[in-house]
């Protein structure tokens, strides 16, 4: 059976055109044949045949590795059932529909470092769709880097800034890895600057050889010679170690002032681990070699770019190593 949503003329001229040979009967609103089988039911137009106006101003806006918000100007129904909303398309694609009073979506299931485009239709209550807006391109951002630190011995380069003059020190490279280039002289502590991160953000680096006093993987690094971040991994020098060294830890440096936020003391860091922090709004996760060991909350700090901090007592011993880090 087909549902015809046409006029009682457009439904007879139809059946006349497809089926020259076959006789139909009208009955109210169906149409049969000869053996009394129904062939069509006829569904009358909805009074509103007027399409409401075309969404105006389409624009894109927070563009990260995974999403984009788009915006646009409100369409306008005078077909007399009333606007009903918005589809927002990706190309030919529908990804997601709002309702008449909502003038934003944001799509977040995207891939970094890849170009879409977007345009917008309104529709009303009787099904009438408007044109397609304007389009709108956007390309996600690659927002990640890595570093190996392959590249001969001395200072690690411009991508790395030291977190606070006179209070920590960016460390140096030796043998391909970081390293203290003089002992217990500071805290290494250095956020990188070669990409653009979101304040959700995330940092990870490798221990090759457990450091004496700190290793810690961190986040939201404060720029402007302000010594505050998140970190994550262990912390013997500012912590108790009456209850076991190298416990997996996460704490803050505010103003150069620390805090412990977590603690699991049956939980160390070892050499050979990768060391994990991710911030997420106020929820901070540390995971030792891919597997979640602490997570917390705290609205300290916001932006900043990932890092490392670790400290040691010999010089020229390689500690840390393949750094990765980026927006979540």
């Amino acid at each position: 059976m087909v549902v015809l949503r046409v006029s009682m003329v457009t439904i007879l001229v139809s059946l006349v055109l497809l089926e020259p040979q076959q006789t139909v009967y009208w009955s109210k609103d169906r149409i049969y044949d000869t053996s009394g089988r129904e062939l069509a039911v006829a569904v009358p137009l909805p009074a509103d045949q007027t399409a409401p106006s075309i969404p105006s101003t389409l624009t894109s806006s927070e563009v990260n590795p995974q999403s984009t918000r788009l915006d646009w100007g409100a369409s306008t129904d005078t077909g007399g059932s009333g606007l009903a909303g918005y589809v927002v398309y990706r190309g030919l694609l529908p990804v997601g529909t709002v309702g008449p009073s909502t003038l934003t979506f944001t799509d977040d299931s995207l891939q970094p470092n890849t170009s879409y485009t977007y345009t917008v239709r309104a529709f009303d209550n009787a099904e009438n769709r408007s044109g397609a807006s304007n389009s709108v391109n956007v390309t996600t951002t690659t927002n990640s880097a890595t570093d190996d630190f392959d590249r001969p011995n001395g200072q690690l380069g411009s991508n790395w800034v030291n977190q606070k003059t006179g209070s920590t020190d960016t460390g140096t490279i030796y043998s391909n890895a970081l390293a203290d280039e003089d002992a217990f002289t500071s805290r290494r502590a250095a956020h990188y600057v070669g990409a653009t991160f979101n304040s959700d953000q995330y940092s990870q680096i490798y221990v090759t050889a457990l450091p004496k006093l700190t290793a810690a993987a961190t986040v939201r690094m404060q720029s402007g010679n302000v010594d505050s971040y998140y970190a994550a991994g262990f912390d013997n020098n500012n912590f108790t170690t009456s209850n076991g060294t190298e416990k997996c830890r996460i704490w803050k440096w505010i103003n150069g002032s620390v805090s412990s936020i977590a603690v699991d003391i049956t939980c160390h860091v070892f050499s050979g681990d990768t060391l994990k922090l991710t911030v997420s709004g106020t929820t901070l996760t540390f995971y030792k070699n891919g597997t979640q060991v602490l997570t917390v909350t705290d609205s300290s700090l916001s932006g900043g770019s990932p890092g490392y901090e670790f400290a040691h007592n010999a010089s020229n011993v390689v500690l840390l190593d393949n750094w990765a880090g980026g927006s979540n």
